[in-house]
């Protein structure tokens, strides 16, 4: 497997995210303990500073469908890591807008529908599964539609991605006692074990929605939709936030 490093120079890149069009890559970037968020090309070249804000972590970025819109996580607390909620950042006029206001610890990863409805994400410390509108409106938690012993013994699951059809939501779930890759549909209908693999983290859809990447024990696989097929791609190394290209 060929690997092309694209960042150098900061001691932390994480969390990146292909613009729909594959010619551009948002992530975070650690700059003096402190998150924000970057842009650069494909293929590494002209990184630029998208969200920096003093004392503030900005996190989990990812492009909307039409490429003039990121949603990401943002801490508005400074020195509390414990507290996030997500936001949007309009690329043409510089506009920010607080999407959610759930005030349940951790709430990010946000994973926009291809179809540009709906947004994914996870909340209540990053351990249940949401959806809502992409204005923030309508946050429904799927965690609890699908799990009549919530809230008080609930499966730990977050780390969503839509289908290319904007049909389904694949998510990491430990209902079955382990990290495996679930699928529901956003209306908490349809839900389905994929992998059964162990520890199983950061899943994501190919873009004909025939595979899963996901990273296991800081090592990269690949497998088929109907959860066959397992192989490696990049091991004995530390490898993690793993997305594909358009």
């Amino acid at each position: 497997t060929d690997i092309a490093q694209l960042t150098f120079g900061a001691p932390n890149d994480q969390y990146p995210s292909y613009s729909p069009d594959g010619k551009k890559i948002v992530f975070a970037r650690n700059t003096s303990g402190i998150m924000g968020l970057w842009t650069m090309n494909a293929d590494g070249s002209n990184p630029q500073t998208l969200t920096h804000t003093p004392y503030i972590d900005e996190r989990t970025p990812a492009f909307a469908p039409a490429d003039q819109t990121v949603y990401f996580a943002r801490n508005n607390t400074p020195g509390d890591n414990n507290t996030y909620e997500i936001y949007s950042f309009d690329l043409a006029s510089g506009q920010e807008d607080q999407l959610t206001a759930l005030n349940q610890g951790i709430t990010e990863d946000p994973a926009p529908s291809p179809d540009g409805r709906l947004i994914a994400f996870q909340s209540w410390d990053a351990t249940h599964l949401y959806v809502m509108n992409t204005d923030g409106s309508n946050a429904m938690d799927l965690t609890e539609i699908i799990n009549s012993n919530c809230p008080g013994d609930c499966p730990i699951e977050g780390q969503p991605a839509f289908s290319p059809d904007s049909l389904r939501i694949a998510f990491v779930s430990q209902r079955s006692g382990s990290g495996e890759i679930w699928l529901i549909h956003p209306d908490g209908s349809g839900l389905q074990q994929v992998t059964n693999i162990y520890d199983v983290v950061q899943s994501w859809w190919s873009p004909d929605g025939t595979y899963f990447t996901f990273e296991l024990y800081q090592g990269i696989y690949v497998i088929s939709a109907d959860g066959n097929g397992r192989r490696a791609v990049m091991t004995g190394g530390q490898f993690t936030f793993p997305r594909w290209a358009p």
